[in-house]
């Protein structure tokens, strides 16, 4: 059953993907346009100026030129932090090197650079560092001879020994404060999403070349379905990711190579959705083969709704507020459906009540660590209103 959501959603929103897809956007598509203004803020929070510009800019499109020149100013900006990014992650990579430690890039001007050939086609973020489990702390401490401190506060010996199988990742920021590094022991808060092993993540990993080193990044078996639950977790929140995910399955047969993974991984149903999305939004061609049942079409109709229709697609609801709250809800609802078992609800609640991210709200000693979880609903409840009250 085709779906056709994107005709329903704003017209804003209808031109990011068109032009999403490198070539020029239909005429209509452009004089539908009521707010210019929204497509630069959507291009910039969707992270895909680097993609959107070069579509925009199309000879013979009624686009205004302020537009045009607001988009070129962030594509040139986006590509000075990418060329920064990318020498400071050939820094690094020498120095864990050095060290004898083995780290894998995720996502970021890697992952740009691999799917586009340009480490500036997708919006620059932080640094994401999938690091040997084996020497987290090892890692942690290049990264503080690099100039790197910890968020928060100090870790105490307790929690770095047996309350470390708790952290997913650390994040660091550079002295002075260009850089932010998530350091990664695991890809996953709950690791049953995907079960993967770091030594045969290391083994098939895929090297990019990247400012004349050779990173570490994810194997290609792997890295659909990783961007694939990645994007569902966020509800599919910035088109990039989308848009990453459909140009590594461009390629014939990768589509279905991507969807027999995801169905040993148990998560075919996330991975139907985005290729659907990937096709109605982004052009996506399909095998003859792919065909959504009814219910499968609904499904996806309800989660553009949710998610995307209105100002969805453009409004970043302050945490703690009513708007927040309700697409929160909406989104904890997909990830806990990511897989059809109570097994896995169980997992994923299990994963988010042991959550160390309240460490930082209540200072226990680490005999009491036990705590946390019985502390977890009134932590999420301070941070919240402590973000909410600051406006972030």
């Amino acid at each position: 059953m085709p779906i056709r959501t994107l005709d329903r959603l704003a017209p804003e929103f209808r031109l990011l993907c068109r032009a999403a897809r490198q070539s020029p956007p239909e005429d209509t598509t452009v004089a539908a346009v009521i707010d210019w203004a929204a497509v630069v803020a959507g291009a910039r929070r969707h992270r895909a100026v680097g993609l959107v510009y070069p579509g925009l800019r199309a000879g013979g499109l009624d686009v205004p030129s302020d537009v045009v020149a607001s988009l070129a100013a962030s594509t040139r900006a986006n590509g000075l932090r990418a060329l920064a990014q990318a020498a400071e992650i050939a820094r690094l990579s020498h120095l864990f090197a050095e060290a004898g430690i083995r780290v894998i890039v995720l996502k970021g001007v890697v992952l740009s650079q691999q799917l586009y050939g340009n480490p500036a086609m997708r919006g620059v973020g932080d640094i994401d560092l999938l690091v040997d489990p084996a020497r987290f702390w090892d890692a942690d401490a290049v990264l503080a001879a690099a100039g790197y401190r910890a968020r928060g506060a100090p870790l105490s010996e307790g929690r770095r020994t047996t309350g470390q199988h708790l952290l997913r990742d650390v994040t660091y920021r550079h002295a002075t404060g260009q850089h932010l590094v998530e350091m990664h022991q695991r890809l996953f808060h709950n690791p049953s999403r995907l079960k993967v092993d770091f030594v045969a993540l290391w083994r098939d990993r895929i090297e990019v070349g990247l400012g004349g080193t050779a990173i570490a990044t994810l194997p290609r078996r792997v890295l659909p379905v990783y961007l694939c639950i990645h994007g569902a977790h966020h509800g599919w929140e910035r088109l990039c990711w989308l848009a990453d995910l459909a140009a590594l399955l461009r390629d014939d047969d990768n589509i279905a190579i991507a969807l027999a993974e995801a169905e040993a991984a148990g998560v075919a149903g996330a991975m139907r959705l985005a290729v659907a999305l990937s096709h109605d939004w982004l052009g996506l061609p399909l095998p003859e083969t792919f065909v959504l049942d009814r219910r499968e079409a609904r499904h996806v109709e309800r989660f553009v709704a949710h998610f995307f229709a209105g100002d969805g697609w453009l409004t970043e609801w302050p945490r703690g507020s009513v708007g927040w709250l309700r697409r929160e809800f909406r989104r904890r609802f997909y990830v806990y459906s990511l897989k059809k078992t109570w097994r896995h609800r169980w997992q994923e609640f299990q994963a988010d009540i042991l959550n160390p991210i309240d460490w930082d709200v209540f200072s226990l000693p680490d005999r009491l660590l036990w705590l946390y979880p019985l502390l977890r609903p009134v932590g999420w409840v301070l941070r919240n209103t402590r973000r909410w009250r600051s406006g972030g």
